[in-house]
């Protein structure tokens, strides 16, 4: 399946390019689901660690825990070639597009690409999120504690769903 890059959000293609980078500055020579899970949990401005916090797990931590498995990966020397996607990457990437149909999303967010990391069995960046308990399920509790429409459509692809309903929306509970 070629991936169709139009169907990201602008978030979620910045955390692959993150990713990349990732890879590209640790000596890796292929971007794990590690490298984009580091990524994701990076972005100061992004969903994924106030979200990873609604599901009580301490964002902190798993950040620290991924940087340091990013550091301790195998390196290549020599040639500074552009690193390529493993297949653990690919297949993390077409679990997100279902996570984005499950949702009836238009978009790929990158809460649909945290959950896809949730599902890559015996994967490393799987293995640490589940060590912190964020699993698939504690994840879609979070996202549905937060007060998340399932049949949202994303109206312009450069916003993260969840982010700009947050942005515009009142929430009743909390006045």
């Amino acid at each position: 399946m070629a991936i169709r890059w139009d169907k990201f959000t602008t978030k979620s293609q910045e955390a692959v390019q993150a990713a990349s980078s990732l890879a590209l500055e640790h000596g890796n020579p292929e971007v794990l689901p590690l490298h984009l899970l580091s990524a994701l949990l990076q972005d100061k401005e992004g969903i994924i660690s106030p979200l990873l916090e609604r599901a009580e797990v301490p964002a902190a931590q798993v950040r620290m825990k991924a940087q340091d498995a990013v550091n301790k990966l195998p390196k290549v020397s020599g040639a500074n070639a552009q690193p390529n996607m493993s297949g653990a990457l690919s297949k993390v990437m077409e679990q997100a597009f279902k996570e984005a149909e499950n949702f009836k999303d238009e978009y790929v967010s990158t809460e649909h690409l945290l959950l896809a990391l949730t599902t890559q069995k015996n994967d490393g960046a799987q293995l640490l999120l589940a060590s912190f308990g964020a699993t698939h399920d504690a994840i879609l509790k979070a996202l549905q504690g937060a007060g998340v429409v399932e049949d949202i459509k994303v109206l312009v692809g450069s916003v993260d769903s969840r982010i700009a309903i947050e942005g515009v929306g009142i929430d009743l509970d909390r006045r």
